[in-house]
């Protein structure tokens, strides 16, 4: 499955190294990232084929981390019959 994966954090030292290494601790492959750094805002697009809550979650122990929001991406490709 693919997420898009929306952050916004404390632009603090160290942040974005930290918020990278809980996606790939979490098992989360990164497929795409645009960042915007007034205030460090992320957008990152993530493959899995586990659980995703428990991103979030740790997601959100991050001192830094304001806000995290996860939503399952739909495919646009659809199967021919």
């Amino acid at each position: 499955m693919t997420y898009t994966l929306q952050l916004q954090a404390h632009n603090a030292h160290g942040i974005l190294e930290r918020i990278l290494g809980v996606i790939r601790y979490r098992g989360f492959e990164i497929m795409g990232l645009v960042a915007h750094l007034q205030g460090l805002q992320l957008a990152i697009t993530l493959e899995l084929s586990g659980q995703n809550q428990h991103l979030i979650h740790h997601l959100r122990k991050l001192i830094d981390v304001q806000f995290a929001h996860m939503t399952e991406r739909v495919s646009s490709v659809r199967e021919a019959s």
